[in-house]
């Protein structure tokens, strides 16, 4: 009995010594530790395994789902409903995904073409992809963004919504988002990755509203 517990606390510190020592020796590779229902390359996560560069994560849409990878001197936090591809230094989104990462090794975001990238190489920085519209908030420190042809700054404690890439046609530059984005993203999404109490307010009240209403012709 006692040789048969002493060989499954063995084979539990194994599970956990063997995927660390792998990412200690991979720098493509991290930790991913879940919560609720989460999909590597298609199989369940039970609380953690290590990934590798090419592995793809899906969370389910659910308030109890969640997942963070941890790389290291990196976390990507990865929020419920979205899925990605990690790439060593980058993670991969996919539409209507959000993602939150802390770094100190220039760890960035990567949407189609474009990717998000601290300017110091360490910071912390919000990502959200939905339906044709990508949002980019810099909490710490100021984020690059390149859209395959041109770079630009945005500064610490900003906010901006770009068009998804992916939806623009070949060359030139990424323009701003048309229409407001709140229309098209759902609120805990905005809150998430943090418009602020007046743009969270702004978007309740489209949210619940609606578009204003067209005025009668004369």
């Amino acid at each position: 009995m006692t040789e048969r517990l002493l060989g499954k606390i063995v084979a539990c510190m194994l599970c956990v010594i063997v995927p660390a020592a792998l990412v200690s020796a991979d720098s493509n590779a991290a930790m991913v530790f879940t919560s609720g229902v989460v999909e590597l390359n298609g199989g369940a996560v039970q609380r953690s395994s290590a990934i590798f560069s090419g592995d793809h994560v899906r969370v389910a849409d659910d308030t109890v789902s969640g997942a963070t990878i941890t790389a290291t001197g990196s976390s990507v936090v990865v929020l419920r409903g979205s899925s990605l591809t990690f790439e060593g230094s980058t993670v991969l989104l996919d539409n209507r995904s959000a993602v939150s990462i802390s770094t100190r090794r220039g760890m960035s975001a990567r949407i189609d073409r474009m990717t998000v990238t601290p300017v110091k190489g360490e910071g912390r920085f919000q990502v959200a992809r939905w339906d044709g519209d990508v949002i980019i908030a810099a909490k710490n420190g100021p984020v690059s963004l390149f859209d395959g042809v041109n770079t630009r700054v945005i500064s610490e404690g900003s906010t901006e919504v770009v068009a998804d890439p992916a939806a623009q046609q070949e060359g030139g530059a990424i323009p701003p988002a048309k229409q407001p984005v709140a229309r098209r993203i759902p609120l805990w999404l905005l809150l998430a990755i943090g418009l602020g109490a007046a743009g969270a307010a702004a978007a309740a009240a489209i949210l619940s509203t609606g578009p204003p209403a067209t005025p009668p012709a004369p």
